[in-house]
């Protein structure tokens, strides 16, 4: 059975920030949702930590690489998508989690066979302490919202939002191959 979604993380030297985002996979168990983690060549013992993770958990869909060289997030974030198998691409850094909740949330857009599916996120300060930041900056109310609108005003980190792997792949769509900014021409272009 392929995958509906799969989640790409670009991994440097930060297994350590993922607890989250595994505990969440672990919850999720989910066949139709696919984990793919690209290492950028890390010098500590991530690649081999994530390797482990995955071998521990062999029922969870996880598929790992690594860069042949450290090259950045972007390289990483490209080779996830040649390698993803699901209809659908979320990205997910090492540093993020999803909430419970959502594969409940989505799983019902992504039925209705949409292009990109954009949805808010939080900045967590502790346990305690959170902030919403929506991803559109012009106060955009929930719904079906024009092409050239979400160019214009959603933020441009490839985070926040899920889109149809089919689209990305027919139209060349990558990240730059560069270490910094290499996201904004991703998202606008996407």
């Amino acid at each position: 059975m392929l995958p509906t979604l799969s989640i790409i993380t670009p991994n440097y030297n930060s297994f350590h920030l993922m607890n989250k985002s595994i505990e969440m996979f672990i919850r999720w168990n989910n066949p139709l949702l696919e984990w793919v983690i690209v290492d950028d060549r890390s010098t500590d013992d991530s690649y081999q930590n994530i390797l482990k993770f995955r071998d521990e958990n062999p029922g969870l869909n996880i598929s790992i690489y690594q860069n042949e060289n450290n090259a950045g997030p972007g390289v990483a974030r490209n080779l996830g998508v040649q390698k993803a198998k699901g209809q659908y691409i979320a990205f997910l850094d090492s540093d993020d989690f999803f909430d419970d909740s959502f594969w409940t949330v989505v799983e019902p857009e992504i039925q209705i066979n949409r292009d990109c599916i954009i949805f808010d996120s939080c900045f967590y300060y502790d346990d305690t302490n959170k902030k919403n930041w929506p991803l559109f900056r012009n106060g955009q109310p929930e719904g079906e919202v024009r092409t050239e609108d979400a160019i214009v005003h959603v933020i441009g980190a490839p985070w926040g939002k899920i889109y149809k792997r089919d689209i990305i792949i027919n139209n060349g769509v990558s990240f730059l191959l560069q270490k910094r900014n290499e996201d904004m021409p991703f998202t606008k272009h996407a």
